[in-house]
C-alpha cells in the first residue's frame, strides 16, 4: 500500500480563490489560485500546528484577514460552494468566519459564513 502526501493541490475549473493560511510568515495570506491575497489585520498569529502544514490563529476579538473587493468573489444568485477548516476553543456566541456583504440601502447583498 502506498502512502500519498496530502500536500497535493486539487483545483477545480471554476475555483476562484484558495487561502491555505499555512504560509507561516509575513503579513499576507496568499491566494494560491487567483490574485486575491489578503492582508493580516491586528496581528493574527502563524502556527506550525495546522492539520496539514501551518495555520493562522485569531484572538477572537479583532484579528482578521482583509481581502479587497473583486468581481471574481461576487457569485450573484447562482449556486456556489465555500469550504473551510476551522478549530475553535470558544463554545459560546456566534462568530463570523467569512463575510462578504453589502449593507448600504435596501436588502443586504452578498454572503456570510458563521
Amino acid at each position: 500500500m502506498a502512502l500519498h502526501s496530502l500536500n497535493t493541490l486539487l483545483t477545480f475549473p471554476e475555483q476562484v480563490a484558495w487561502w491555505g493560511l499555512d504560509d507561516n510568515q509575513g503579513l499576507v495570506a496568499l491566494d494560491i489560485i487567483g490574485t486575491n491575497d489578503g492582508s493580516l489585520v491586528n496581528a493574527p498569529t502563524w502556527n506550525n500546528n495546522g492539520k496539514i502544514g501551518g495555520s493562522l490563529s485569531f484572538d477572537g476579538i479583532d484579528d482578521y484577514v482583509e481581502i479587497s473587493d473583486d468581481d471574481a468573489l461576487d457569485f450573484g444568485t447562482g449556486d456556489f460552494s465555500i469550504s473551510v477548516w476551522v478549530k475553535t476553543s470558544d463554545q459560546s456566541g456566534t462568530d463570523l468566519i467569512l463575510d462578504k456583504r453589502v449593507e448600504s440601502s435596501g436588502p443586504v447583498q452578498g454572503y456570510a459564513l458563521g
